[in-house]
């Protein structure tokens, strides 16, 4: 069925509703208007056009449109662009030697803006819309409070501003936060080891606390590799030890190795922030077996055991990730009351 450019319906189903339809192109309702200077057809990547406006005093002729940031005293460029397929595009200013401003808006000059972007206070590389395949759009670049000067216009395929969708739209065969273009959207988790704040909270990699559901940033500590009773840090001799900024994570305990004999007090505990990962504290006997002690809150920030030796052997305090997050650091503090023969 044909597109019937004036009627508010997508009368030929290709989403495309009236003058946004290509089919009607050549209606002279649909014109865009005055301010087209230039048709850039379908043409993406950079430097789609390199063009210059110029600020004359006095009526100016080429000042056609405004702009929903401003550009109502510069002349401006007006070009006619359309989706070469279906994905969302990036419009972007380089090589200007005045600040620019830009929109873009349905084909229309009397259209209002989809975005507009002045150049002092863009945040990004540029402006961002999804499009349908063969959908166009007026893109003005116009100036600051009368400058005026050179410019480089640039139209790119971009995954950004559709990190979500689950479609490659840039065709780069990434996919949504997989696809660097959306290292800064905040819908996408943070890349733990590429130095970029990913998902755009000030953090970037194992500062944010997103990197301690996966274990990448549990750091080895001095005291590994004491994750099994073989390889136990040997507390002997110690009356009372503290120790710092040690790490567990999943499937890497933490134990140490306890003499004790007949009579003396073990009192052990382990500091944490629960938030950032649960940790359990026990102790076990000479083969590691039995759990002689325990202490498995599931809130607080702090585990502590006690235990009366009966026997001269060696125990085993042992210190465990609990819970969904994989990584957790802690202080410890070790005592052991009373003497041995």
């Amino acid at each position: 069925m044909v597109e019937i450019c004036n009627n508010t319906l997508d009368d030929d189903g290709d989403g495309l509703v009236d003058c946004l339809d290509s089919g009607c192109a050549a209606e002279p309702s649909c014109a865009v208007g005055t301010c087209l200077d230039f048709d850039l057809g379908a043409s993406v990547g950079d430097a789609v056009a390199l063009d210059t406006i110029v600020f004359a005093a006095g009526p100016e002729t080429s000042n056609d449109t405004n702009t929903s940031c401003g550009g109502a005293v510069s002349s401006d460029r007006g070009y006619l662009w359309r989706a070469p397929r279906a994905g969302t595009y990036t419009f972007s200013i380089s090589d200007a030697d005045y600040i620019w401003i830009m929109s873009i808006r349905p084909p229309s000059c009397t259209a209002t803006d989809y975005l507009c972007a002045a150049q002092d206070t863009l945040v990004g590389p540029g402006i961002g819309r999804f499009f349908r395949a063969g959908e166009q759009t007026l893109i003005t670049v116009d100036g600051l409070a009368g400058a005026e000067g050179t410019f480089t216009l640039n139209i790119n395929p971009s995954e950004a501003g559709a990190c979500t969708d689950a479609t490659d739209n840039d065709g780069d065969r990434l996919v949504d936060c997989n696809d660097s273009d959306c290292a800064a959207n905040a819908a996408c988790p943070e890349n733990c080891t590429n130095g970029v704040d990913d998902d755009a909270n000030t953090l970037v990699d194992c500062v944010d606390p997103d990197c301690r559901l996966t274990g990448t940033c549990c750091i080895q500590d001095p005291l590994e590799n004491n994750d099994a009773i073989a390889t136990a840090t040997p507390i002997a001799g110690w009356q009372a030890r503290m120790g710092t900024a040690v790490t567990v994570s999943t499937g890497d305990d933490d134990f140490y190795a306890v003499p004790v004999c007949a009579g003396v007090s073990v009192a052990a505990s382990v500091n944490f922030v629960n938030a950032n990962g649960n940790i359990d504290l026990e102790l076990r006997n000479a083969t590691g077996a039995s759990v002689l002690a325990f202490s498995r809150s599931l809130s607080n920030n702090s585990e502590t055991i006690s235990y009366n030796a009966v026997r001269t052997e060696t125990l085993f305090l042992r210190a465990t990730m609990a819970g969904a997050l994989a990584c957790s650091s802690y202080t410890y503090n070790f005592t052991v009351s009373g003497s041995c023969p």
